[in-house]
């Protein structure tokens, strides 16, 4: 007989829904919350990892939503866990009160050293280098050429033997009457902290762009980027962190790929990266920018032209190529619009541009 007991749905209440899964409660459970995952992830190996990994990270003294059991609905596997009451993820404060999101950026921050200093148990969580390692020796859809690279960047991240989240974002870290807890710990590990900070970049300088991650987070991408701002301010101590966001940007890059060792690459994540190693990259990408668009009540770009095709809108800049990508990616378009490339780009302009191309097609 299967130990775990059988959910009636329609007997709970939703109360919420992220990325991941939806959450629900029901008035006869008092203090519980029903977590169903969608997916792969509500398979029993991956809803056991979760119950395992919060009970370790629980066991580590960081401040996590006690998990209570693991529970059927249907055919899928769920978790019942500590309800936190009045709870509020920093995401979720940061588009309540818009006014706040600098000061929730330095909370994830403080929050993090913290997280960042804390010793882990390294018999029972993996390391995000080898992670990153294995991840790295087995996309195949990176060209070897540009595995290489990115190998041997990896292979000098010095090892570290504190936590790292893995999935380090303002919704994965909740706040409720003045106690904070952390959230969505399947990608817990222990290396060096950059590795989480290379995540937060994605999702704050990258991701935003996508009208998706931004109904999810609840936040603009003008908060995203103020909260990146701020997060970064408060990390260094600095107000230039110009280096400190390139670091940030090479792990970022390495996450796009640690990605796959927890969800197979998508056939666009295997484009993506074969066009990053062909020649012919940049006739392609300017292709995929502008192809199928279809209309646009504005119309407006902020290069010179007009776009009629006597007076072609004149792309000079990487700005001009990143808002083309932030158009179409928000479902914008230029219908019957025509565009001229006035100026050959260097590596560094189509790799920024590369890096927000990204958010069309992969998810965090």
């Amino acid at each position: 007989m299967e130990p775990y007991s059988q959910i009636d749905i329609s007997q709970w209440t939703q109360v919420g829904e992220g990325g991941n899964g939806k959450t629900y409660v029901n008035q006869s459970r008092p203090g519980v919350i029903l977590k169903v995952n969608k997916g792969h992830l509500s398979t029993y190996d991956a809803v056991m990892h979760e119950y395992e990994v919060s009970k370790g990270v629980e066991s580590l003294g960081l401040s996590v939503p006690r998990m209570h059991e693991i529970a059927r609905v249907g055919d899928a596997y769920a978790t019942i866990s500590q309800l936190i009451k009045n709870k509020k993820s920093l995401s979720r404060i940061c588009h309540d009160e818009p006014g706040r999101t600098e000061e929730m950026a330095r909370l994830l921050c403080e929050k993090g050293k913290e997280l960042f200093a804390t010793p882990c148990d390294t018999d029972f969580f993996p390391s995000r280098k080898v992670q990153a390692l294995w991840a790295i020796d087995h996309a195949t859809f990176v060209c070897k050429k540009k595995r290489k690279v990115i190998r041997s960047f990896a292979e000098a991240i010095p090892e570290d033997t504190h936590c790292v989240h893995g999935d380090f974002q303002p919704g994965n870290l909740i706040q409720a009457d003045g106690s904070h807890y952390w959230i969505d710990l399947d990608r817990f590990a222990y290396g060096d902290p950059m590795f989480d900070i290379g995540h937060l970049y994605l999702v704050c300088q990258v991701y935003s762009s996508m009208k998706r991650v931004q109904d999810i987070f609840h936040m603009t991408i003008d908060q995203f980027h103020a909260f990146w701002d701020a997060f970064a301010k408060a990390y260094t101590g600095k107000e230039d962190h110009e280096e400190f966001d390139r670091q940030a940007g090479r792990f970022a890059c390495i996450d796009v790929i640690v990605r796959t060792r927890f969800v197979p690459p998508s056939f666009m994540e295997k484009l993506f990266f074969w066009l990053l190693c062909t020649k012919a990259l940049q006739e392609i990408l300017l292709t995929l920018l502008l192809a199928s668009v279809t209309t646009w009540a504005q119309n407006t770009f902020s290069g010179y032209g007009t776009g009629a095709s006597y007076n072609p809108y004149l792309v000079s800049s990487v700005e001009h190529l990143i808002q083309l990508v932030n158009d179409v990616n928000n479902g914008n378009s230029y219908e019957g619009k025509y565009f001229e490339l006035t100026a050959v780009p260097s590596p560094a302009m189509w790799n920024r541009v590369l890096m927000f191309t990204i958010a069309r097609w992969l998810k965090p």
